[in-house]
């Protein structure tokens, strides 16, 4: 299918059927089944509708202001080919100025007479090098998108999940296992104590809690090792929402200055932490600086630490131009390098991807659904306080046993002949 025969099929069906421009999911299915070959083409169409494109041109009355925006963002943010995102931006332009009539704004900037006129002279034959550029592009773009997906999972989601999971049922796991603890510990002393006992030894509670503590120094260092993490999941839940309000406050206080561009400091973030990962990500700026490289590990680590401060800093130094947005400065015969670099950027896009389905595969992640299930929570609520309840009786059981035998008795309380 040719790119000309693509845009009008587009426009004829959105002409005979202009109620579909008011519902996202039924412009992608449209575009989806009339454009099943053109992949790139198709791709960037939707993911224009997505980001809210196809919205804005339905609302403002000089589309082409709005046009030239998403273009900035397709070419430069996400490093789409410029013809493809040229066509693509231009299609949905037509499309909706067809549909509602707003035709002649544009064709007197394009300066046409019909619009189906507008970017067909940029539908070239590509060169193998530009071809393979325009790849690299691509694929610096996913890595971008995988970069920021995986530690947006790794420091924010994963955490925010760990601190709801804490509370709903890992303070009730905790102290079912310090309960079982305490049971386990008991009935080994008694067991030494009843050693004691069979070997005519003088009996010493002291030295049998001693032993256990050796034994039991692990199981020990485990328990203090989960209440730590609790501990420090709850904290970092606390304090994301602090900074969270002063955020809000800030942009309460700035609001009448200019407009605000993001619903949250939690969007802000992500946003900037895409810039930079663009910008000084090591796999996709090979030649580096050691500055540089200590930048983004400095990105990285402010956006670990919810550091929104430092990440606007890093994001103003590269956009005054201090950090190149050019990674690759190769001539037309570097062919084969091309085809390197583009073979080790899939092997990093697969490697992310793993990692992203390691993430989603592992707690606390894998309790996402667990956890929004208000009836399975409840219900495992239920069985913690059940076996709480079980234990702390057993323990109860124990001490009464574990007291008569140092008074004189056997293990199983019974007085010695």
């Amino acid at each position: 299918m040719e790119l000309d025969e693509a845009r009008k099929i587009l426009i004829e069906y959105f002409e005979k059927d202009p109620g579909c421009l008011e519902f996202d999911k039924r412009i992608c299915a449209v575009v989806m089944d009339l454009m099943p070959e053109l992949k790139a083409e198709r791709n960037v169409l939707l993911a224009l509708c997505r980001a809210g494109y196809v919205g804005e041109l339905k609302q403002v009355d000089d589309p082409v202001i709005i046009r030239q925006k998403y273009q900035l963002i397709l070419t430069k943010e996400l490093g789409y080919a410029e013809d493809v995102s040229t066509w693509c931006v231009d299609t949905w332009m037509i499309v909706v100025s067809k549909v509602s009539g707003n035709e002649k704004r544009i064709k007197e900037e394009y300066n046409v007479d019909d619009l189906s006129e507008i970017g067909t002279d940029l539908v070239v034959v590509k060169s193998e090098y530009e071809r393979l550029l325009a790849q690299i592009g691509e694929l610096r773009a996913i890595i971008t998108s995988l970069t920021a997906e995986r530690d947006e999972l790794a420091y924010h989601e994963c955490r925010e999940l760990a601190a709801e999971y804490d509370k709903k049922i890992g303070q009730l796991e905790l102290l079912v296992l310090s309960a079982k603890l305490k049971v386990l510990k008991l009935k080994r002393i008694i067991e030494i104590i009843q050693s004691q006992i069979n070997r005519q030894e003088r009996k010493s509670e002291k030295k049998a809690e001693e032993q256990v503590e050796k034994e039991y120094k692990h199981f020990e260092e485990e328990f203090n090792k989960k209440a730590e993490e609790a501990k420090k999941a709850n904290q970092y839940k606390e304090d994301e929402d602090k900074r969270e309000e002063e955020w809000r406050r800030e942009q309460e206080e700035t609001a009448s200055e200019k407009r605000k561009k993001y619903k949250s400091r939690t969007e802000e973030m992500k946003a900037l932490y895409r810039k930079i990962v663009k910008a000084l990500h090591p796999d996709m700026n090979p030649d580096e600086t050691e500055a540089e490289k200590q930048m983004f590990k400095d990105a990285v680590d402010a956006y670990d630490n919810g550091d929104l401060r430092k990440l606007r800093e890093l994001t103003a130094l590269i956009e005054q131009g201090k950090i190149s947005e050019t990674p690759y400065n190769l001539s037309e015969d570097e062919i084969e390098k091309l085809k390197e670099i583009i073979e080790g950027l899939k092997q990093h896009i697969e490697s992310l991807r793993e990692q992203i389905d390691e993430i989603k595969n592992s707690f606390p992640y894998n309790m996402k659904d667990f956890l929004h299930d208000e009836e399975a929570v409840t219900k495992r609520q239920g069985i913690l306080n059940k076996l709480l309840e079980q234990y702390d009786e057993l323990a109860e059981e124990l001490k009464e046993r574990l007291a008569k035998m140092i008074m004189g008795g056997n293990a199983n309380g019974e007085k010695e002949d």
